[in-house]
């Protein structure tokens, strides 16, 4: 099966997901006999995370919910908080910002331990930047930060800098953005964490880009390239260009970074400009370049379109057995007590019934008590009556 790129149209891909949610009738073939032990919860939850690393969002969800399914039946916390996190991270790669906070707050009451919650603090922030709610984004990041300071795990903590740094960012308050930036910058520098070193050092630079100071820009943007590859070498090489008074040597290096992967709108970009540079031969080297990503894009959307629809139809199936289990056992709980409280009461009855004809006494003894409470009392206003004539 031949694994869609998400890298050119994920969001158009996600709305597509949504959309067919509620129009498609896949119920029973991916639950019916689903075998459900700790192995196989661990098998989806793995296949998940390995689906979501080859951008194959539709089956990472799947599989995550999947895991999700196993790990209610077995009432296995940490599995179930560990399978809302892998199905955030489709939804949070495909771009549905609100669906992605939802789950990351139903892996927060999932938590079965500190760390696991706080991580899905991370997540609840990630998903609030992305839906401009800055001030919520940074009240959670600071609080993981602050949790993953005390226990030491660097990594996290360079995380949440770098983060709490992008809120700042996006809400175009670049003085404070590179505070956090630079002190990423230290902290990664001094654990060791030469990703983030490259990340702190990049973010600096778009920061002063934002604000058109190209120079400053330049600088960190070479700072950065020691600590990038992949992709981000890529990226670093394009913003190079972008900034500079001859862009040229930047595109190309742009191009040759990202020569495994011909994809993307910013690759295209590259190409369309790198073209202008060229006549003849070489010319016709970039046009035709530049038309096959175009197909690939083309194809890549008629495959989403068309292709897809079984992936879409299991990943509803799986979302409705994910919430249905939990109102399922709701309902059963409800009705036990149900039964049990007309039970109870039924037994009190017979109970109460047996107890009175066994003891017809009791209503004779009360009959004839009140009888002479009235007497005595018919006697007391006779004795009061003639006191007062005397």
């Amino acid at each position: 099966m031949k694994h869609l790129n998400f890298n050119t149209n994920a969001k158009s891909y996600y709305q597509l997901i949504v959309i067919l949610f509620l129009t498609t009738n896949y119920a029973n073939a991916q639950f019916q006999n689903l075998n459900v032990s700790k192995e196989t919860g661990a098998q989806f939850f793995q296949e998940s995370g390995r689906y979501y690393d080859q951008d194959s969002l539709a089956q990472a969800l799947l599989a995550g919910y999947k895991s999700l399914y196993v790990a209610q039946e077995l009432e296995d916390e940490q599995l179930m908080c560990r399978s809302y996190m892998r199905i955030f991270q489709a939804q949070y790669k495909g771009e549905s910002y609100q669906m992605a906070l939802s789950t990351a707050n139903l892996a927060v009451a999932a938590a079965p331990n500190d760390t696991l919650r706080y991580r899905n603090y991370y997540n609840l922030g990630l998903a609030y930047i992305r839906l401009n709610r800055p001030d919520s984004a940074l009240y959670y990041f600071g609080s993981a930060y602050q949790y993953f300071l005390d226990v030491k795990d660097h990594k996290r903590v360079a995380q949440c800098l770098n983060e709490m740094g992008l809120a700042y960012f996006y809400g175009n308050d670049y003085v404070t953005a590179r505070k956090y930036y630079a002190e990423l910058v230290d902290f990664a520098t001094a654990f060791e964490l030469p990703n983030y070193i490259g990340y702190g050092l990049n973010n600096i630079a778009n920061s002063y880009i934002s604000e058109g100071k190209n120079d400053s820009a330049t600088h960190y943007l070479m700072a950065a390239i020691p600590y990038k590859s992949g992709r981000g070498l890529f990226t670093t090489y394009y913003n190079l260009a972008r900034v500079s008074n001859d862009p040229y040597p930047y595109l190309i290096r742009a191009k040759d970074a990202s020569a495994a992967t011909l994809d993307g709108v910013d690759l295209l970009a590259v190409l369309q400009e790198l073209r202008r540079y060229h006549s003849g031969d070489s010319n016709n080297y970039y046009a035709t370049a530049i038309a096959d990503l175009v197909m690939q894009r083309t194809t890549n959307t008629a495959e989403i379109v068309a292709g897809k629809k079984y992936e879409l139809q299991a990943i509803e199936h799986a979302m409705k057995v994910a919430h249905l289990k939990t109102e399922r056992s709701q309902e059963r709980k409800r009705w036990i007590v149900g039964t049990l409280t007309i039970l109870i009461t039924f037994i009190g009855l017979l109970m109460g019934g047996a107890y009175l004809a066994k003891r017809k006494w009791v209503p004779e003894l009360m009959r004839k008590r009140n009888e002479m409470l009235e007497y005595e009392n018919v006697e007391m206003m006779r004795t009061i009556s003639q006191l007062q004539r005397l």
